[in-house]
């Protein structure tokens, strides 16, 4: 009698058992994806695991979809920017790209070549674009990063401030859709930023719109922010928060179906990169 599919059961790696892994991995197309948040402030009205949930929820969305593997969660990233609020934990850049690589490189040794890592936080995506360029160089695998505030682009609402950004408005609107018991509706305030960075410039890592000035500047959430957090989360509302959930995980789980098809392909030449 045949064996029902792994990942018609179950697509979380946590939860099978090693002999489940291979076959989920074939039946995968050797996909595996990997979501990353932060344990960090979000200002006075939301919790500090709003990275790691909202990127998780998309990430299982889109991998139950797809038909493809999803690796645990990863809770930490370089969360350094925001070090001066209490409760933040951030990881030295280095040190998490090392851990992100030996994470690939584990679930590499066990037949997975196709690697979507997906960030929801801005801190990390400097030190994963270097450690996923390193990864890819040294094992040839198909390796995308994936910045999960980016999957969906909707417009705000009437009135909306200019500079929405970290623990504003729209991450006011994901957690009120998951977990609305976690945001604290009575410490909501309008937050502008507290420096003048000119028409061309914003924070590095990005903090609040717009993410692509071609200038960034090296400031800190307490140096530019009195909360923690930018924008006007009174203007959040469930269903916004539901919409954006909704497009993220359909147009995740249409790249994944395509990297499992085989269609993202890194490059049309045969054999391996010769060294150099």
């Amino acid at each position: 009698m045949p064996v029902e599919p792994v990942l018609e059961r179950k697509v979380e790696l946590a939860r099978m058992t090693h002999l489940e892994v291979p076959l989920a991995c074939a039946e995968a197309g050797g996909v595996v994806v990997i979501p990353i948040g932060a344990t960090e402030q979000h200002g006075r009205h939301l919790p500090m695991s709003t990275d790691t949930i909202t990127t998780e929820v998309t990430v299982l969305r889109a991998a139950k979809e797809a038909k493809v593997v999803a690796a645990p969660a990863i809770p930490y990233g370089n969360s350094r920017q925001n070090i001066g609020f209490a409760g933040t934990v951030s990881v030295r850049p280095g040190v998490f790209g090392e851990f992100v690589k030996d994470i690939c490189h584990s679930l590499h040794r066990h037949g997975f070549d196709k690697f979507a890592v997906v960030n929801g936080h801005g801190g990390n995506a400097a030190p994963l674009t270097v450690a996923l360029e390193e990864f890819h160089l040294e094992t040839g695998a198909t390796t995308a990063l994936v910045k999960c505030w980016q999957l969906a682009s909707i417009e705000p609402p009437p009135g909306a401030p200019p500079w929405e950004g970290h623990a504003g408005r729209q991450e006011t609107e994901l957690m009120l859709a998951l977990t609305p018991e976690d945001v604290d509706t009575a410490e909501y305030s309008v937050s502008e930023p507290t420096v003048e960075l000119g028409d061309m410039a914003t924070l590095a890592p990005p903090q609040y719109s717009p993410f692509d000035a071609p200038i960034t500047v090296m400031i800190t959430a307490w140096e530019s922010t009195v909360t923690g957090h930018y924008g006007d989360p009174s203007m959040a509302t469930v269903e916004r928060g539901q919409l954006i959930l909704d497009t993220w995980a359909t147009n995740l789980a249409a790249f994944l179906s395509r990297l499992k098809a085989g269609e993202v392909k890194q490059s049309l030449r045969e054999g391996r990169m010769p060294p150099h």
